[in-house]
């Protein structure tokens, strides 16, 4: 299991993007049976990961503190600023 935080969460798809705790690589989740309030940017959130592949899986997210995770989120976001080898995520549906 790993803590991590929800940088970016698309509605209509019900997919998630997971900074973790461990800092490694990002972790995707896609749990299409969730209703889509179920995760919010900046909640953190404990998952299980698969890191067995190219890409690591997040599954199995349980919500531990709605927004806790936002001074996280706005230093990541302050850390990439005008970083040349960011490849931005395209725009997430708004509520």
């Amino acid at each position: 299991m790993m803590i991590g935080v929800v940088l970016w969460k698309d509605r209509e798809d019900r997919q998630a993007v997971i900074w973790c705790e461990d800092q490694g690589e990002l972790a995707y989740l896609s749990q299409p049976a969730l209703t889509p309030e179920i995760l919010e940017i900046g909640d953190v959130v404990q998952v299980d990961l698969d890191v067995g592949s190219q890409v690591r899986r997040a599954s199995s997210a349980k919500r531990l503190l709605s927004a806790g995770g936002l001074e996280v989120l706005e230093a990541l976001s302050r850390e990439v600023a005008g970083g040349e080898n960011v490849v931005p995520f395209r725009a997430a549906a708004s509520a």
